[in-house]
């Protein structure tokens, strides 16, 4: 029978021959997701007496199948690794990893065996226009992961099973769980610990050894054909096609206007107390993704150059972003009755989920989009949907409105992130009304879609803020997500 456990229980391990699986879920991107399970095997005080304690694709012990593919081991092959597939494995989004063991065969020095998974890149990802985007992979991006412990000798039936559900956006690495040795009975134990950084932390936390990580296998990569920008996909978002393109103009700076003596950091303010005016736009700006790493400086060096004093400190990695400001019209009944967002979006995509084709105004020309990805007057980008209220069709009743991000940041991370609620137009602000900052915002950590607010028509439009993230994968989950949690 098996038993459901969580994080911190403990079970008692009554096998000779057991097996370890770890599984998870993906999505399918480029570069594709190159996740591996690692065992670590650890004395009494809990690390590792050599290399051949670490069993992981880049052992030095292994044993051959059938087949030619090369199985990772421990030095005494009590502790067995399926075969790294390096993420190239394409067509599958569900994962599965075994990891054989007999305990009876383990050295009385073994007293814990850690199960961790990590995904795979590395600091020089940064440099590769391909490869960059691993460095911003997270197990935020996986589901469903999990761990079993099977007994080998029946069939592998399954003896116990956790499920990670902890919010793990911030991850490169995870330990699953382990088994350890009080006198001669094991037992395993569920963690479900974090590591930022991946494996590196992990290995340095259990030994102080230099073991090579690095990956000596060179990644597929997919046949480029000259496209535009926009067409690149990430996260199976909704891929886009030149379909209609929205206006473009060169945006001032809104912050020049915070001297407006009737600003407000509160756009809740705005409400039937303090009608909203008929010139109303909606603006996000945003720059590159700021990401963290950590990097070792060399303060001093040492006679003949050795014996440097070395620290290690915080630098940041920019990465470009694309996101998309959007809003839906809802009439009584909650039917999308009109729409603004990217005219770049396919149109076979968006009609799997019945929505409609995208577009940059309204039918009624009340709203439209304009953009500003020039940085010609300012350091940042941006989005508005502008237009007159007084304008918009009588059906109407909510207007949601809502952005996305189909890079591999999250907004938190996004630098010069913030929305702003003003009267007039993108070239002519009268007079602001609110400014929300998103980046840093921990809200908005390990989130890639954000419902900022929504027009609501009763005696005249109000304005109620919103400020939700989510885990959106792409515009068509946000807008079901709208339609579904929101009254």
């Amino acid at each position: 029978m098996s038993l459901n456990i969580r994080k911190g229980d403990n079970i008692q391990v009554d096998l000779k021959n057991l097996t370890v699986e770890i599984g998870w879920k993906t999505d399918e991107v480029q570069p594709p997701y190159d996740l591996d399970v690692s065992a670590f095997l650890l004395d009494n005080n809990g690390k590792m007496n050599n290399s051949d304690d670490l069993v992981f694709y880049n052992s030095s012990n292994f044993i051959e199948t059938e087949d030619g593919k090369k199985c990772p081991c421990s030095y005494d092959k009590s502790v067995v690794l399926s075969p790294d597939d390096f993420g190239e494995n394409k067509s599958v989004t569900n994962f599965e990893e075994f990891i054989n063991i007999n305990l009876d065969d383990t050295t009385n020095e073994v007293k814990e065996i850690v199960f961790a998974t990590s995904i795979y890149w590395e600091p020089s990802d940064q440099n590769d226009d391909f490869l960059k985007k691993r460095i911003y992979y997270n197990f935020g991006q996986v589901r469903d992961a999990y761990i079993q412990i099977k007994n080998a000798d029946d069939n592998d039936s399954v003896i116990a099973r956790y499920d990670l559900n902890e919010d793990f956006s911030s991850a490169k690495g995870v330990v699953f769980g382990k088994l350890y040795r009080e006198s001669d009975i094991w037992q395993f134990e569920a963690l479900g610990d974090a590591f930022v950084d991946g494996l590196k932390p992990m290995v340095d936390k259990y030994t102080s050894l230099v073991i090579d990580i690095k990956k000596n296998h060179k990644i597929e990569r997919p046949i480029v054909v000259a496209q535009k920008k926009k067409n690149q996909t990430s996260f199976n978002q909704p891929q886009k096609s030149v379909f209609e393109q929205p206006r473009v103009f060169n945006f001032p700076d809104p912050a020049n206007k915070h001297n407006n003596t009737n600003f407000n950091n509160n756009p809740s303010i705005i409400s039937s107390q303090n009608p909203l005016p008929v010139d109303f736009t909606i603006e996000c700006n945003w720059d590159q993704a700021q990401i963290p790493y950590t990097a070792n400086v060399v303060d001093k060096p040492g006679f003949l150059g050795l014996f440097k004093k070395s620290h290690q400190e915080t630098r940041y990695n920019l990465i470009d972003t694309d996101v998309d400001l959007s809003c839906i019209v809802l009439d009584a009944n909650k039917n999308i009755i009109d729409n603004i967002y990217s005219p770049l979006y396919r149109v076979e995509y968006l009609a799997k989920f019945g929505l409609p084709t995208g577009k940059s105004v309204f039918k009624d020309q009340s709203l439209v989009l304009m953009v500003d990805e020039s940085k010609k007057t300012k350091d940042f980008k941006s989005e508005a949907i502008t237009g007159k209220l007084t304008n918009i069709s009588s059906a109407a009743q909510q207007i949601y409105f809502f952005i996305n991000n189909y890079g591999t940041s999250d907004f938190a991370s996004i630098t010069k992130t913030s929305i702003y609620v003003y009267e007039g137009s993108p070239l002519d602000i009268k007079q602001i009304y609110s400014n929300n900052p998103i980046t840093g915002d921990q809200r908005f950590r390990g989130k890639n879609a954000i419902v900022i607010c929504r027009l609501v028509r009763r005696q005249k439009w109000e304005l109620e803020d919103i400020y939700d993230g989510y885990n959106d994968k792409d515009i068509c989950q946000t807008i079901n997500r709208i339609l579904t949690n929101y009254n």
